[in-house]
């Protein structure tokens, strides 16, 4: 068939007027299924809209010509991937590794493993999308929502 069953169904809620999807348990048992949802993400946020993966402790989402933003409690880990070619004009502010106006490419892995250091946080892509990876608990918790 041409769709996953989770593309499928996102198509559908993009065609009812949904803009924000979050998935639950499609990460974990097979890769090429993991790699499919993130690519999903990166589907709906081409498509004007944001979804969140989630998988027990972990969240990834994608964004396309935008920003995200967290609070400057967030913990952890944070990593920045370009899934769908080059991210141009990528910029990172409060976070340990910043960034300004760089471009970021799916075969050099840049973005890996930064880190939250108490301080509100933005990144941000001027042309492009970005796959954003972190803990569950900062999207639930420190994600300034826009």
């Amino acid at each position: 068939k041409d769709d996953t069953d989770t593309l499928l169904a996102v198509k559908i809620g993009l065609e009812k007027g949904y803009k924000t999807f979050v998935i639950y348990g499609a990460v974990g048992g097979r890769l090429d299924h993991t790699v499919a949802t993130i690519q999903t993400a990166t589907f709906v946020a081409e498509n004007g809209g944001i979804a969140y993966i989630y998988d027990g402790n972990h969240t990834v989402t994608a964004i396309k010509n935008s920003s995200i933003n967290f609070k400057a409690n967030a913990k952890g880990y944070i990593s920045i991937f370009a899934l769908s070619g080059v991210a141009k004009d990528v910029t990172i502010k409060g976070l340990l590794y910043e960034l300004d106006n760089a471009e970021i490419t799916p075969s050099f892995p840049i973005g890996v493993s930064n880190e939250f250091i108490d301080k509100k946080s933005e990144i941000s892509v001027e042309n492009g999308v970005l796959i954003i990876y972190t803990a569950k608990e900062n999207y639930e918790k420190y994600l300034t929502r826009q």
